[in-house]
């Protein structure tokens, strides 16, 4: 794998966490995709205006998430050659399918202890068990003691 396709992975996979104002200053537009998606799923389409509703829903989701895909070409430090390389790798290293499972434990979780949650408060939960995820599997052990992967 040359260079540019590893900066790339990374640049995504590491979304959330490389800028540190991400969630400050575009209001984390992952979240705001994330409930785009969940506005979209919650849509009925049985009458008329539910399906007029559903089509406006479906289409501030894919704007959603084209404004993640404007974001990284903002900030990547190489070029981005396609549109495509980037939202496949946004659908493979943060599936909306995942962040809603995750979402719903997380707020079930919050309401048998008795806390309020927020979707920032659970999305922040999500990023930090997907940088778990990444550094567990930049850990390994070599005879028994342990290592960083290379």
């Amino acid at each position: 794998m040359n260079r540019y396709r590893m900066n790339q992975i990374l640049e995504v996979l590491l979304l959330p966490v490389l800028n540190p104002r991400f969630g400050m200053e575009n209001k984390d537009i992952l979240l705001q995709c994330y409930q785009a998606y969940r506005n979209f799923l919650q849509m009925d389409d049985f009458h008329v205006m539910g399906n007029v509703r559903k089509s406006h829903a479906q289409h501030e989701y894919e704007t959603k998430c084209k404004d993640i895909i404007s974001y990284l070409q903002e900030r990547c430090r190489g070029k981005i050659k396609s549109e495509d390389d980037i939202s496949m790798l946004l659908h493979l290293y943060y599936p909306m399918e995942e962040i809603d499972r995750e979402m719903g434990i997380v707020e079930k979780i919050c309401s048998l202890q008795g806390y309020c949650s927020t979707d920032e408060g659970n999305i922040s939960v999500y990023y930090l068990k997907k940088l778990s995820g990444i550094a567990t599997s930049l850990i390994t052990y070599r005879d028994g003691v342990a290592a960083i992967r290379q």
